[in-house]
């Protein structure tokens, strides 16, 4: 989790995101929205498989919140392949990754099987 908010906030800084607040929370993502006093949630969708789960998360979470609204963002068609699964996967084989991920994300990738692998 560590890893993944500091990566976020290196890419905030590399895209000059000023605007941009990383956080996270365990537990129920609702209490956190009612905590922070948030009414707004943005999903992005890979594919339409993502879409019948994230549907069905976005109906439970407003009977726990109603005040909640859900917006969904879908994917531009040449990113719609990519998993982070994916991702990782290919930079293990040190395939460069650096044109579906930011920079941050690509070099620590690159950094991290590197290690493994002794080079």
């Amino acid at each position: 989790l560590e890893e993944r908010v500091d990566l976020i906030k290196k890419v905030i800084v590399e895209y000059d995101l000023r605007d941009v607040k990383v956080d996270f929370h365990q537990g129920l993502m609702v209490d956190y929205l009612k905590q922070k006093g948030y009414r707004v949630v943005i999903r992005g969708l890979r594919v339409v498989s993502d879409f019948e789960y994230e549907v069905l998360q976005a109906h439970a979470n407003s009977k726990l919140y109603p005040e909640m609204e859900t917006v969904f963002l879908f994917t531009c068609p040449e990113y719609s392949f990519l998993s982070s699964t994916l991702v990782k996967e290919l930079a293990s084989f040190n395939v460069d990754v650096s044109s579906f991920v930011p920079n941050p994300v690509s070099q620590a990738l690159r950094e991290k099987f590197s290690e493994r692998q002794g080079t």
